[in-house]
């Protein structure tokens, strides 16, 4: 069992909270890309080719519930963590 991280004062609290920021902006960036390919993708189809439309639209909604099951937990997760820690600062 690995020891977790103590936070020393109110800047390891900050740069914690600034990466988790940073890291959701960095998924954000990632999920538009995907996104956005997926849009070009679907833009590229031949009308009339209905199993490579259905085929694109089950992929759109497989990824977006993976990430509406992981990506939600994943964060919740961090959060609890971070928050749970006894040396984090008060909220105001």
């Amino acid at each position: 069992m690995t020891a977790q991280p103590q936070f020393h004062s109110g800047n390891d609290w900050n740069a914690q909270m600034e990466q988790l920021r940073n890291d959701l902006f960095g998924i954000a960036m990632s999920v538009s890309a995907l996104n956005d390919r997926l849009d070009r993708l679907e833009q590229r189809v031949p009308s009339g080719a209905s199993p490579v439309q259905a085929s694109l639209a089950t992929l759109r909604a497989e990824i977006e519930s993976w990430l509406e099951n992981h990506l939600n937990t994943a964060v919740e997760h961090c959060m609890q963590r971070i928050m749970s820690r006894p040396t984090h600062p008060a909220s105001s």
